[in-house]
This record gives C-alpha cells, sequence and structure tokens, in this order.
C-alpha cells in the first residue's frame, strides 16, 4: 500500500505542481509567504488558508522527513521519460499529508507560487486547464462536472480524475484556491476498494 501512496504523491506533485525539484532559495522564498500549518492531535490547522482538518484516529499525518521519503521514493518508481518531460525547477511546498495506511486513502495540502513558477498569476479555472492537459497526457481520466464547494468555509474548484497506480484504480480529487499569486492545491486519493468515504466532511 505504501507503494500506491506513494507513487500517487510523485504523480500529483509532478502533474499539479509542473516540477518536483524545487530550487532550495524558490522554496525558501514561499516558505517566507505562507504561514504552516500546525497539527495538534488529531487536528490539522492552516492560518494561511484558514482550514482545518480533522483525521480520523486510524489515519496518520506525515512528517516532513516522510513526505520528503514518499516523493523520493515515487519519483524513482516512475518512468524515467515521463520525469524528465515534466519535471521543473518551480516553487512548490507539501503543507500537509495525512494517511490512511489500512486502504491507501490520503490527503495532502500544498502551494504553488505561479509567480515564480509561470511568472504570473492565474485563475483556478485556468489553473485547472494545465492541470487537466498534463493529466490526460499522463492517462488520468477526467470524471464528472467540475463545481465551486465550500472546505472550511471558503470557496474551492472541484475536479475528479481517474488513473490506475501500481494495478490500483484510484480516484484523484483536486480543490484550487487561489489566494494572491499562491496557488492552494488539496488532493486526496482513493482507491477504487474504499466506498462510502467523505472525505470533504473532516474539513471545518
Amino acid at each position: 500500500m505504501k507503494k500506491i501512496t506513494s507513487l500517487f504523491l510523485a504523480t500529483l506533485l509532478i502533474l499539479c505542481f509542473l516540477g518536483c525539484e524545487t530550487k532550495k532559495e524558490m522554496r525558501e522564498n514561499l516558505n517566507e509567504r505562507i504561514t504552516r500549518g500546525t497539527i495538534d492531535g488529531n487536528i490539522y490547522k492552516s492560518e494561511f488558508t484558514g482550514i482545518t482538518f480533522t483525521k480520523p484516529d486510524h489515519w496518520r499525518y506525515l512528517t516532513a522527513e516522510e513526505i520528503e521519503e514518499e516523493i523520493n521514493y515515487g519519483i524513482n518508481s516512475l518512468d524515467a521519460n515521463v520525469y524528465e518531460k515534466n519535471a521543473a525547477y518551480y516553487s512548490n511546498i507539501v503543507d500537509m499529508r495525512v494517511v490512511n495506511n489500512t486502504n491507501g486513502t490520503c490527503v495532502t495540502i500544498g502551494y504553488e507560487n505561479l509567480s515564480q513558477s509561470l511568472g504570473k498569476s492565474v485563475s483556478e479555472e485556468d489553473y485547472l486547464v494545465a492541470v487537466k492537459e498534463s493529466l490526460a497526457s499522463s492517462g488520468y481520466v477526467h470524471i464528472g462536472e467540475d463545481e465551486y464547494v465550500k472546505i472550511s468555509n471558503e470557496s474551492y474548484l472541484k475536479a475528479s480524475f481517474l488513473t490506475w497506480i501500481d494495478g490500483v484504480q484510484v480516484e484523484a480529487t483536486y480543490y484550487l484556491r487561489l489566494i494572491g499569486d499562491i496557488m492552494t492545491v488539496i488532493t486526496v486519493g482513493v482507491p477504487e476498494t474504499v466506498t462510502n468515504h467523505n472525505i470533504e466532511s473532516l474539513f471545518s
């Protein structure tokens, strides 16, 4: 299951943040602009986004070191040509990642500094167009209708996709919200074997 979630995280970072390798100075600049979230017991809170996320008792928040390990593991497992095609030195960070190690469900919150990565700010709709194009080229299938939903009382653009990772079909859902020139990206990965899930109810 770790292999599935690690590959999922690495794929999301490559395709959504447009690059997994981030120049140190870019990462530090982005970190200075964002107040990182805090974790107290089961509760993650972000002053920057206003997000509060309460994990179920049997889920686990990953440490920064574990996130880095998962990213590296996933990158090493991906096809080299896919990585070379998509990787770029853009500015992005992962703030929080929580997983259900039993079934592979995972939630990741990250940020991209659009002024650094794209040279300009773009809307959630335009950002999603780029995400869709990248995901489609890597075999993701867009499903359902895109819509704005409330996450912690803020409006996020939601889009869902299906993909196969390590022989398991996974539904990948993106939630996008622009704050200034920083794109907040929440990604949720749920294997096909998991039914009756309601990840959005864990946000408040």
